[in-house]
């Protein structure tokens, strides 16, 4: 038992800081890199934002304030209603009218529905260069877009997104987004990004025309982001991940374990339909480290040996807590930390729940079925 557990360690403390301490030390190198270049910056007047929305009633109102909060804007705000049947559209349209920025609202013609073909609707309205596409659920600090024109040499930026909880318990539903996007940053550090989210995407029009193979994965509805991101990568674009939280916007948590397991499961097919190398890699090795780990804790409990379990949970905890407090205190994620240990325990139960259902249970998004 001991030396299986010297074993693990060995193998996990190799891994886990060589990606995160390592890996997120090179990213920060690559991101000083990039502010230093030379050439023109980014222009406000060079980007044009896509909203697509579908019954965002409940939080679509706070992104509209954020706006109209803005001390800078883009050339233009572009809203696409993927057939709403609440009353999201007419908020959007009450609040466009108030507007002094250019704005404009869309309506997905019939026989077109989900995020992919609203982006695409939206893009034959976009003049400008850039595309900065946002999700209709996060608020942005007043600063966001003057932070954006420090951005140099990139066809795509990958910006930060950061889930935040409403109440205490939900601070549990950040963990594994921030540990994803702590791996996400260690690994572009040392080879490239495998993540991105569309809720934060700013990228080339030019370079999307040239390079979206939508047709390949239409009938996946989930997943926009990363399909785009490699289509980029496979063609030599160049792609910058941005880790700077004044670059981030913010949304919230899910608010029930539905919700929580449904998002999980549409992020997992996503992976899996990518057919990234690097990134089904590094899900089988976490899966593999993870599985070593929970047989050490089962083999441990077996025997009677209730020292022996503390002193393996206790050691990964607190290596854990130390190597991810760095990326967790950028983001301000303080109570997420100090739920780590604890979700040291229930992470091989979430991990089986979610093994099983991948098998028995379809994901849906905003009530349609994520595959057709």
């Amino acid at each position: 038992m001991f030396s299986l557990s010297v074993l693990f360690f060995t193998f996990y403390l190799i891994g886990i800081f060589s990606l995160i301490f390592f890996g997120i030390s090179m990213q920060k190198e690559k991101e000083r890199f990039y502010q230093e270049m030379q050439g023109d910056r980014l222009s406000l007047d060079q980007v044009t934002v896509l909203i697509p929305f579908r019954n965002e009633e409940k939080y679509i109102e706070a992104y509209l304030k954020s706006v109209c909060n803005s001390e800078r804007n883009p050339k233009k705000y572009i809203f696409i209603n993927d057939h709403s049947t609440d009353g999201g559209r007419e908020i959007v349209e009450r609040y466009i009218n108030e507007f002094t920025i250019e704005a404009e609202i869309l309506n997905l013609p019939e026989g077109k529905t989900g995020k992919k073909r609203a982006i695409r609707f939206g893009m034959r309205s976009v003049k400008t260069d850039f595309v900065l596409t946002m999700d209709a659920d996060v608020r942005f600090r007043s600063s966001y877009f003057n932070s954006l024109e420090s951005l140099i040499g990139g066809d795509m930026y990958i910006l930060p997104v950061v889930m935040k909880a409403k109440r205490r318990l939900e601070s549990f539903f950040e963990i594994d987004v921030l540990l994803a996007n702590a791996l996400n940053a260690g690994i572009s550090g040392i080879r490239r990004p495998v993540m991105a989210s569309g809720a934060n995407f700013l990228f080339r029009k030019l370079a999307f025309d040239q390079l979206d193979t939508i047709e390949e994965h239409v009938q996946v509805a989930s997943g926009d982001d990363v399909y785009l991101l490699r289509d980029f990568q496979r063609n030599g674009a160049a792609v910058q991940l941005i880790t700077n939280p004044k670059y981030a916007v913010e949304t919230n948590t899910p608010s029930s374990l539905k919700e929580f397991f449904n998002q999980r499961l549409r992020w997992v097919g996503k992976t899996r339909n990518v057919n990234d190398r690097l990134s089904l890699f590094l899900a089988l090795g976490q899966s593999l480290m993870s599985l070593f780990f929970t047989i050490l804790l089962i083999v441990s409990l077996v025997y009677g040996n209730w020292k022996w379990f503390m002193i393996l949970l206790v050691v990964k905890s607190l290596f854990d807590m130390l190597v991810l407090l760095p990326y967790f205190f950028q983001f301000k994620r303080w109570k997420a930390w100090l739920l780590l240990p604890v979700y040291e325990l229930v992470f091989p139960i979430y991990s089986l729940i979610i093994l099983v259902l991948l098998f028995f249970f379809k994901p849906k998004w905003k009530g349609r079925k994520i595959y057709s």
